[in-house]
């Protein structure tokens, strides 16, 4: 299937645990051409590779000569996400703009997972996609609270593979050789992901879709996160259908 009518961009947003890293993994294999880029992963991966570790107070700096301003970028990195703060879009710049920029100066598409957890985020994003002309959906995956915290609850990581697994049965069914499946430390901490929840997505997301519309053009799509992984991407792939005259 030719991609040339999707849009150039296509955006994965919601609050935590919505649903945004598996749709956008099932989006991925449907559009191989396109980069996945998730906000999330790409922001431990810089703390794990400049500090040597993500989750303790402990760091195993294996390089002497790292860059003393990645060293602090990552520390405030990794502070901000241990206390369910929303990561400050100038640290957030420094880590992922460099991959935005060459995808889109090179025409590739992208499927980007979680971004504008911030109005000066999205007022950035927005802004520099705007000015480059290229198409833009975004697909809001909307859950409320009480779900999320259900899901957060239950859901487990494997190392080999970016996705969550609804459950600890679902993980080792999926694990490969003696991996062990683990859970990431912020879903075992309720108070904080109703803190995420808040300033992540409830507090912002009116004004920060408003700013997606105003500024790239964006066409916005709303989609029941309740739903199973299988109705919610049938979903998505309607409203490629419909807008866009492709299913996916």
């Amino acid at each position: 299937m030719t991609t040339s009518e999707l849009p150039k961009i296509i955006i994965l947003y919601g609050p935590p645990a919505a649903g945004k890293g598996t749709q956008a993994n099932l989006l991925t294999t449907r559009l191989p051409d396109y980069y996945h880029l998730d906000f999330g992963t790409e922001l431990r991966k810089f703390v794990l590779d400049a500090l040597g570790n993500y989750t303790d107070q402990e760091e195993t700096i294996q390089n002497a000569d790292t860059d003393p301003i990645i060293l602090e970028t990552a520390r405030r990195i990794k502070s901000d996400m241990k206390q369910s703060l929303p990561v400050q879009t100038a640290d957030l710049r420094f880590v992922i703009e460099k991959t935005i920029n060459d995808c889109v100066n090179e025409g590739k598409g992208m499927i980007i997972e979680g971004p504008g957890r911030l109005i000066e985020e999205a007022q950035w994003l927005s802004g520099f996609l705007g000015s480059k002309g290229v198409s833009v959906a975004i697909f809001h995956l909307y859950i409320a609270l009480d779900e999320v915290l259900k899901r957060a609850t239950t859901r487990y990581y494997l190392a080999s593979s970016k996705k969550p697994y609804i459950s600890l049965e679902d993980a080792q069914s999926n694990a490969q050789g003696d991996e062990k499946p683990y859970r990431r430390a912020e879903d075992e901490d309720v108070e904080g992901t109703k803190q995420r929840y808040r300033l992540l997505y409830s507090d912002n997301f009116a004004k920060i879709i408003s700013i997606y519309q105003l500024q790239a053009k964006s066409l916005v799509f709303t989609v029941d996160a309740r739903e199973t992984i299988d109705e919610v991407s049938e979903t998505i792939s309607a409203y490629f259908e419909k807008f866009y005259g492709k299913a996916i």
